[in-house]
């Protein structure tokens, strides 16, 4: 599972892939989601910052009641879209190709990791 697939099953105007999505680390790093070592725990697919270890992007699919934050309804442990849920550490954004500014900028939900189970941040040594 990767975090472009909520993306490409929802049908985006250009396919979207790994390398469109940038984020930077809390470490300082800013990089691409396809050069992010993953790592699987569980149900969940895990990108972790190759500076600090920390897992800054996770994605599943969307198989657990959502948890909201009770008085704007909103989703805090994770974006739903077509069937996956994903979340991350940090803010993203979404950068189609040859693309002078971003497209999309999609708002950290660090909750995704403790409601999967993944709580713990830092790489598995």
């Amino acid at each position: 599972m990767k975090i472009c697939d909520p993306f490409r099953a929802a049908g985006f105007f250009f396919l979207v892939a790994e390398r469109h999505f940038e984020l930077t680390c809390t470490c300082g790093v800013r990089q691409r989601a396809d050069v992010l070592p993953t790592r699987i725990a569980g149900k969940v697919t895990l990108y972790d910052c190759p500076s600090c270890g920390t897992s800054l992007v996770g994605v599943a699919k969307d198989d657990q009641a959502p948890v909201t934050d009770g008085a704007g309804q909103e989703y805090v442990d994770g974006h739903r879209m077509c069937g996956f849920v994903f979340g991350s550490m940090v803010d993203m954004e979404l950068w189609p190709p040859a693309a002078l500014e971003s497209y999309m900028a999609i708002p950290a939900r660090p909750a995704f990791f403790s409601a999967r189970g993944c709580a713990q941040t830092a790489r598995e040594s």
